[in-house]
């Protein structure tokens, strides 16, 4: 079966093999994170997860956008991570939901056959990205956050349904979820709202010494961080 239609079903079976294997755990808070980077044409977001110590089986995060600014090109899950299947993506299911304009929205989970109980546990765990095409060409003068309007909350609610569930059975969505949201320019390495002499020594320093990837700091946009990106900025403070 390539794709499911739901959750439901998933997390029941989960539930029933992990309960036998796992022994309850304190409730944690899990923070959802998303950070978007624009260019004059796009904007890129990633939503990563702190699972804050506890083991995931399920989430869902909803993206929201102004869908008069942007329109959804692209969407996809981190199916590296979270998968139905035998220490692999044997199953695809859930695929993003992008047909309602102004949402995106990301049911994800993860039972490994081969390792039942494991569940996804640690920090900036990445849940999925989405690419937007932009309505206009034109660098925000305003805040992006407003002109973009970019947020994320629970991927579903009302009745019974379950976003986040840990490996003993808990329901997290009570905890409740934080989530934050950035929302910067290309090239803004420490997404502050301003392009200067300190993102280039911040580029620097993450080419020297390594570091997490994140969207800002990527200034050319090709989805990994190298000299590419140095020369990239060090070309957009020269043309302020």
């Amino acid at each position: 079966m390539k794709k499911l239609v739901g959750n439901t079903l998933f997390i029941m079976l989960a539930l029933l093999l992990v309960s036998a294997f796992v022994p309850a755990v304190s409730f944690a808070a899990p923070v959802v994170s998303t950070e978007c980077a624009y260019s004059a044409n796009d904007v890129v977001c990633e939503v990563y997860v702190d699972t804050d110590g506890d083991s995931l089986i399920s989430g869902g995060v909803k993206l929201t956008y102004n869908a008069t600014e942007l329109s959804t090109t692209d969407a996809t899950k981190n199916e590296a991570v979270w998968y139905f299947g035998a220490s692999g993506p044997d199953h695809a299911y859930m695929l993003p939901e992008t047909s309602t304009p102004g949402e995106v929205v990301f049911i994800v989970g993860k039972m490994d056959t081969d390792a039942i109980g494991t569940g996804v546990n640690g920090e900036r765990i990445k849940v999925g990205s989405v690419t937007f095409d932009r309505a206009t060409n034109t660098l925000p003068v305003n805040d992006p956050g407003t002109l973009f309007n970019i947020g994320s909350e629970l991927g579903r609610t009302g009745g019974t349904y379950v976003n986040f569930v840990n490996t003993a059975g808990e329901n997290l969505d009570a905890v409740p979820v934080t989530f934050t949201t950035k929302v910067a320019e290309r090239g803004d390495v420490n997404a502050n709202g301003s392009i200067n002499s300190i993102d280039l020594n911040l580029l620097r320093g993450i080419l020297i010494n390594g570091g997490n990837y994140t969207v800002f700091a990527d200034c050319n946009g090709n989805g990994s961080i190298n000299s590419i990106d140095f020369n990239c900025l060090r070309a957009k403070l020269l043309n302020q």
